[in-house]
């Protein structure tokens, strides 16, 4: 199965393009800058990458891809609750679209943060509207390493003392 995945710059994003690697997947990605991607990464990544910037989409043509199968979109922004954020995911999303149709593609995981589910009504009208299948996945904690968990784990592992006031405990974690 050939799958396609955009968001790579949120953690379950890049960790799921790991964990589709076997003889029975294969595996696409759709990264805003490649050599940023790079810079972050903790281990390899068996797919073939392709450098796009999802809000400035127009009419692309195809990397020499196959049709792929399904695809996976991890949202773009980090909040949906902020209005600029919303038109920037709606923007980015429906290029996404347009872009996984160019392949033969109507299947398509909307992975999103549990948080945001109060906000995401604007987001599955466009995906009803585009008439592509589609799943939403309301992700809560995501653990792991090199996810936000771990990295808070290790820097308060790493101290002696654990600030106790909230003031304290924002610039501790900044």
């Amino acid at each position: 199965m050939n799958v396609v995945i955009s968001g790579l710059n949120n953690y379950a994003g890049l960790r799921s393009v790991g964990l589709m690697e076997d003889e029975n997947f294969r595996g696409f990605a759709i990264v805003r800058s490649l050599a940023l991607l790079q810079k972050r990464l903790f281990e390899p990544i068996n797919a073939e990458f392709l450098e796009m910037d999802l809000l400035q989409y127009g009419s692309v043509s195809g990397p020499g891809w196959p049709d792929i199968q399904a695809a996976y979109y991890f949202t773009q922004v980090p909040t949906l609750s902020d209005p600029v954020g919303m038109k920037v995911e709606l923007l980015c999303l429906g290029n996404f679209i347009q872009f996984i149709r160019s392949f033969g593609c109507n299947r398509l995981v909307y992975v999103v943060r549990l948080m945001d589910k109060i906000f995401i009504e604007p987001i599955v009208m466009l995906l009803k509207e585009s008439g592509v299948k589609y799943t939403v996945v309301l992700k809560h904690s995501v653990i792991g390493r090199d996810s936000l968990i771990d990295r808070v784990v290790k820097k308060v592992c790493n101290h002696r003392f654990f600030p106790y006031s909230n003031g304290s405990i924002k610039r501790f974690f900044q």
